[in-house]
């Protein structure tokens, strides 16, 4: 990607974080492009979904999905979006969204 497409989706992005981030980040940065897009592809308007389509690529919206944590994106729109990238793009995406789990992992 070109600087000016990287600032142009960076600006996007901050963007839509504006719009779908009500509470407040844990980190002094902000939230993370990957959350801010993880929850545009849960609760995003249909308009917006086909807007981080066009602008993001499908490749960068599989990324997020193979690094989304558990809870960022609901069951619902995973089927949604694993259909969507599967069939439009051929990408493949984890059949179920990661799941919190209450389980320390070894160390």
């Amino acid at each position: 990607m070109s600087g000016t497409s990287s600032e142009a989706s960076s600006e996007f992005i901050a963007s839509l974080g504006a719009k779908y981030m009500w509470w407040p980040a844990m980190s002094a940065a902000g939230h993370s492009d990957e959350r801010i897009i993880a929850q545009v592809m849960d609760i995003g308007s249909y308009e917006d979904i086909l807007r981080i389509e066009a602008v993001l690529g499908r490749d960068r919206l599989a990324e997020v999905m193979h690094r989304a944590a558990p809870g960022w994106i609901g069951a619902r729109s995973w089927d949604f979006w694993r259909g969507r990238l599967r069939a439009q793009a051929g990408l493949e995406v984890p059949e179920r969204p990661p799941r919190r789990t209450f389980h320390a992992a070894p160390l």
